[in-house]
């Protein structure tokens, strides 16, 4: 998949391309980031066994 933001980035050499470019990037790894930890809750951290 080309980001449509880098493509901008490397015809212009723009830096606030970079920059969109980047805070594209870091809001798609947290999206990932996100969905990969949603079954680490503290799901049944209360029941110790006592």
């Amino acid at each position: 998949m080309i980001d449509d933001n880098w493509v901008r980035f490397t015809q212009t050499g723009n830096i606030y391309e970079y920059l969109k470019y980047r805070q594209n990037e870091d809001k798609l790894k947290a999206e990932n980031n996100a969905k990969s930890n949603e079954g680490f809750g503290n799901k049944g951290a209360d029941d110790r066994g006592e």
